[in-house]
Order: C-alpha cells, then structure tokens, then sequence
C-alpha cells in the first residue's frame, strides 16, 4: 500500500493523462517498441477504465488520451469506453493508425456522429511503397490504407459534426543518427505533394474554403528541429509534421554505446500520467514496459500514486537534477561513438550542443513545484 502525501503538499493531477487501454496493435512497425515489448498483451477491464474515468473527473482532469501502445480500435468495447468519458464531461483523443476505418465503419460513424468531446489523432504511415513496408501490415497495402484514411476524413466533412482531426506525420531528420521510418527528409517533396494535392481535390469537391492553406516546405524546414509544423488545411482538419523519437534511445544507431546520465532535467514527473491496460502506472509516455513503475490502480487511487513517496522522491531528485530512475537515465543517456575517428569532434559540437541548448530551454521553462 502506498502512503499519502500531506494534503499541502499534493501534487494536482496533469489536465490530460494516457489510459492504454490494450497493447495489440494490428500493425508491427520497425520504428515501434510493441514488437519486442515484454509485457503481455491484453485488454483493460471496464470496471479499471470507469475507476480511471471516475477518479479522474474527481481529480480535475480534462481529457484522456488512448494511447501507450496499441490500437485502440482493436478494443472489442471501444464505444462503451468512450461513452462513459463522455457521461463524465471528458474528452477523449482518440490515437490511431487509421487503418480500421474502412474495416470498421460504422464504429467510426458512431465516433462522428454520437461524440461531441473526441479528438482524432492519425499516425500517418503511408508516405509511399517503402515506408508503409516499415509497418508489417498484414492483408493490407498501401493504397487499401490510404482509401481506409481517406474515407475517414471525407466522412467527418459530410456528416457535417466537424470533429477535429489531426493527420501526424513523423519524419527521421538524420539517419545516421536515427532509425528508419516513418517516412525520411528524402520523401519531404512526395509526402507535401501528395497532401496538398488530395486536399486541393477536396476543397474543390466539398465547396470548402477557397483560401485553404497548404502545406509549405520552406516554411516546414525552418521549423523541424524547434518543434512540430501544424497547419489546418481545411476548416476541422490539420496535418502535424514533427521529428520522429526513439523512445528514449531505445533505437540506437549503429556504431554508437550508451552512457546513462546520472544528471539531468525533464518535466514529465508533474505533467505525464500514464495508465496501461493492466493497472501498471507510470510517468512517461514512451516508457513502453513501464520500467518506472509507480504502482497499480488495483491497488491505489490515481491520487495516492501521482502523491506516492515514490513519486515525491522523484520530484525531490529532479529539482535538484538528479536522475533516480533507470529509464530516466537511458533516456537522457549520451551517445558516444565506439570508434574514435576524425569525424567525432563534429559529432560531439552537432550534438552535445543541440542537447545543452534543450536542457537549458526545459530549465527555463520547468514548471514550479514545493
């Protein structure tokens, strides 16, 4: 059992927080965790997800998003699950693939036409034949899922609800210092070509705004490296392009070892609440085996954990930018080249600055805290 904070010095839950609410994913991408994630796979419960939606309204929590590992749509009671949030006043983003919405259509129907709080956010991986190969879909190719894609947002612009969708796309900036997929700076001019032009065609076929913004590569180049290049094409729809992660360096590049860093700073034990499908807590979204586990909701409320000793000691450590936690340490681990050659003085200024450069930007920007 975990043990209570004093109530004056509780931290207040995140205003949006992760519920995974299963881990199987109908897609095996090279550049995801979830084909070598050792946990087990499985569902969650309805009565874990009502405790979740209850505690968390309770709590002052604004809206959940669906997403760790898994799709979301694979879960058998999809529609319950939102149904319940919606009852409790929250929003729901809804993080997909998009490849079940032809397969499923009139569970997405529903998700348009019945749910007022929901957000969709579509993981993009169709930038072409090569790309799209990263995924290891099964009994679908890349035109099945681009009509799958298409479907779904033409369908959100007849029904006239306007939900919001975001169309996100992840692209490698480096590959020598990264991994392959989604989609690689390379492929910029198809990927920005083939939007602009669909969204031309719609535009013109749905009567929409003549003055529809497009995507723009100058524009988009300038930005990539300082943060995510969003744009709303159409009224309601919006293309996100931002750097692809590696989950905490989970996919290191060849030729490089880790060094897990002792010191260092990142917001996440105040602003990042992550629920798997089991119970298991943690407090960063791309901790895919909850190596820092905070503890079950079996067992404790959302409270008891976000307020655990544990959690306190954590916070404690990272004021004073001390990094306690095994993954925390990975993820802010330095990449050293295992070869010594004429090449690593280059590599140490390209990336050591750009590293304390961030630090010192999350420095600035950290939020307060007792």
């Amino acid at each position: 059992m975990l043990i209570k904070r004093p109530k004056d010095i509780i931290t207040p839950l995140p205003e949006g927080i992760f519920v995974e609410i299963t881990n199987i994913c109908n897609f095996k991408c090279d550049f995801c965790p979830s084909s070598f994630s050792k946990r087990s796979p499985g569902f969650m419960q309805f009565d874990m997800f009502k405790k979740i939606v209850d505690e968390a309204k309770e709590a002052g929590v604004k809206y959940i998003n669906l997403w760790l590992l898994g799709e979301p749509g694979l879960h058998p009671k999809i529609l319950k699950f939102i149904q319940y949030a919606q009852n409790k006043d929250l929003w729901i983003a809804f993080i997909t693939n998009g490849s079940l919405f032809l397969h499923k259509q009139e569970l997405f129907k529903n998700l348009l036409n019945d749910f007022n709080k929901i957000v969709f956010n579509i993981s993009y991986y169709g930038a072409n034949e090569k790309t799209f190969s990263y995924t290891k879909a099964k009994q679908l190719n890349l035109k099945a899922y681009d009509n799958s894609v298409k479907w779904f947002i033409e369908e959100n612009i007849k029904n006239g609800k306007n939900r919001l969708v975001n169309i996100v796309l992840l692209v490698n900036i480096n590959k020598k210092e990264s991994f392959k997929g989604p989609f690689d700076i390379e492929d910029m001019d198809d990927v920005i070509k083939k939007w602009n032009l669909y969204f031309g065609k719609l535009t013109e076929k749905y009567g929409l705004d003549k003055e529809a913004h497009f995507i723009n590569k100058k524009i988009l180049m300038q930005r990539l490296g300082k943060g995510p290049y969003d744009i709303e094409i159409i009224p309601r729809i919006k293309v996100e392009i931002t750097i692809a992660h590696n989950w905490a360096k989970i996919f290191k590049p060849k030729g490089i070892k880790m060094v897990p860093r002792k010191y260092g700073y990142c917001h996440n034990p105040w602003t990042s609440f992550v629920i798997s499908w089991n119970g298991d807590c943690t407090i960063c979204c791309t901790d895919y085996d909850l190596v820092n586990n905070m503890g079950n909701i079996k067992e404790n409320t959302l409270l008891e954990i976000w307020n655990s000793e544990k959690m306190q000691m954590v916070r404690t450590a990272m004021n004073k930018h001390k990094l306690i936690l095994p993954f925390c340490r990975r993820c802010k681990a330095l990449m050293i080249p295992k070869t010594i050659n004429y090449s690593v003085i280059n590599y140490i200024i390209k990336h050591y600055l750009r590293a304390m450069r961030l630090w010192s930007l999350q420095l600035i920007n950290r939020p307060w805290s007792v």
